[in-house]
């Protein structure tokens, strides 16, 4: 992997966790949960990240976006069950059919635009690559280095170089 699919990996993580405790405390207002507690936000926020991590540290396939999707099911998951458990909840830990499938309509939404995202990261970053050094590139010598003798040498400086150490003063008595 080069330095812009490691970054778009970190990136990708981040977006995860990020999407899912954004769906999450959503899907948490929407079903009458009201605004989430300091705990539950912590509770929430350790938890997305945790899942972003794990999927920023997962080495990048050809089935990125399914295991985007799934991760993304799995953080809002987590998110829900964080937000339950740290404060009532309106419906408690019952699913509805409709909401399942809310949910996962959302984390394809979110995994189609992080794919994008990824993707057009790490074309721009290697076009600026590829142009950062296109135009810092040296600029090739036209013709040979020519070396030439000086054409002035003063004397003074020899004969003052020459004399500087044969003095005829001695040490103070």
């Amino acid at each position: 992997m080069n330095n812009a699919e490691v970054d778009a990996a970190r990136l990708r993580g981040a977006a995860v966790g990020a999407w899912s405790a954004a769906m999450a405390v959503a899907a948490h207002g929407f079903a009458g949960g009201g605004i989430p507690g300091e705990s539950s936000i912590v509770a929430l926020i350790l938890a997305c990240a945790a899942i972003g991590t794990a999927v920023g540290a997962a080495v990048s396939s050809g089935r990125r976006y399914l295991v985007i999707v799934v991760a993304l099911c799995a953080g809002q998951l987590v998110g829900h069950f964080a937000l339950v458990l740290t404060e009532s909840h309106a419906h408690g830990g019952n699913f509805s059919l409709l909401m399942l499938a809310s949910h996962v309509v959302a984390a394809a939404a979110c995994a189609a635009l992080i794919c994008s995202a990824e993707r057009l990261y790490c074309v721009a970053a290697s076009t600026l690559d590829q142009l950062i050094v296109a135009t810092s590139a040296p600029v090739p010598v036209v013709g040979p280095l020519r070396t030439s003798p000086p054409l002035y040498r003063p004397s003074v400086v020899l004969r003052l170089l020459v004399s500087a150490g044969a003095g005829t003063r001695g040490p103070p008595a």
